[in-house]
């Protein structure tokens, strides 16, 4: 199977053919790359005006749908990088990336798609896509929230005085009504709750963590609870924005950022927290 490209562009302004590349897609030897950059989505989205860019979201989402909607194997699918393997049937067929290069749409355009010589890998897509889409590199939302939790998880001082990655269950405390996960549980004068929330994955994941820490809270209200996250990117996740917006607003637990992890280690230290769960007991 040849290997072939195309970049995908915003319209800016569809009077003077003014784009901005915003994506790009590889295929070849029975696999497909497809990533956009949320950099410059996050700066088309100062150009456009707010019912343009949600039809351009529009198109980035189903660009995305469209990817996986065939008869091989979705081996990774984040916000920003698609990456489908074994793939025996897809509708970006050269000829079909030909036919969007030609249509006329006044929110997204299509590269007439460029045959390359080099067999597609992922270190070959994301080296193509900083050439000709963003220096910067591909978004990959689930690995740039799994580096920032590390920080968190890497802590000598955390680890020291919390227990990791606990099921609190009614035999700890007996209020509880249904086992919870919490990601770093301690103690010191009251239990201390720590909980890991990733803002940029879909709403009712983040409900499900919320609405669980809230069980937390109401079966033991004489608690310390941390919620410990990042602020998402408001172009592309709007209402997990807002969310991110509540959660530093409300009073049920302290936020912290995930840039702020000294707030944690200050806070364990001076108040003494120490495992909940000593050792031997795991």
């Amino acid at each position: 199977m040849a290997s072939y490209l195309s970049v995908i562009s915003a319209v800016i302004r569809p009077e003077i053919k003014e784009k901005v590349s915003i994506g790009l897609l590889l295929i070849g030897d029975d696999k497909l790359y497809l990533g956009f950059s949320k950099n410059k989505l996050e700066v088309v989205s100062q150009l456009l005006p707010t019912d343009v860019f949600r039809g351009l979201r529009f198109n980035v989402k189903n660009f995305q749908q469209v990817a996986v909607e065939n008869e091989g194997n979705r081996t990774l699918f984040t916000n920003h990088l698609t990456v489908v393997e074994n793939l025996n049937a897809t509708i970006f067929s050269e000829s079909y990336l030909g036919y969007l290069s030609n249509y006329k749409n006044n929110i997204i355009s299509v590269s007439a798609p460029n045959s390359i010589s080099i067999a597609p890998t992922q270190e070959v897509f994301e080296r193509l896509f900083k050439k000709l889409v963003d220096e910067q590199g591909v978004y990959i939302a689930k690995k740039i929230a799994q580096r920032s939790f590390s920080k968190i998880r890497e802590s000598a001082i955390l680890k020291e005085r919390f227990n990791y990655d606990v099921e609190v269950t009614q035999q700890l405390f007996p209020n509880l009504i249904v086992p919870v996960k919490i990601d770093l549980v301690g103690e010191n004068e009251i239990p201390t709750f720590v909980k890991l929330v990733d803002l940029e994955r879909r709403k009712n994941y983040i409900a499900n963590d919320v609405t669980s820490f809230n069980f937390v809270r109401d079966a033991i209200p004489d608690s310390k609870r941390f919620i410990v996250s990042r602020e998402p990117l408001k172009a592309i996740f709007p209402q997990q924005h807002q969310i991110w917006n509540n959660l530093r607003s409300t009073k049920w637990f302290e936020y912290i950022d995930i840039t702020e992890v000294e707030r944690l280690e200050e806070y364990a230290q001076i108040h003494q927290v120490h495992k909940l769960v000593e050792p031997d007991e795991d």
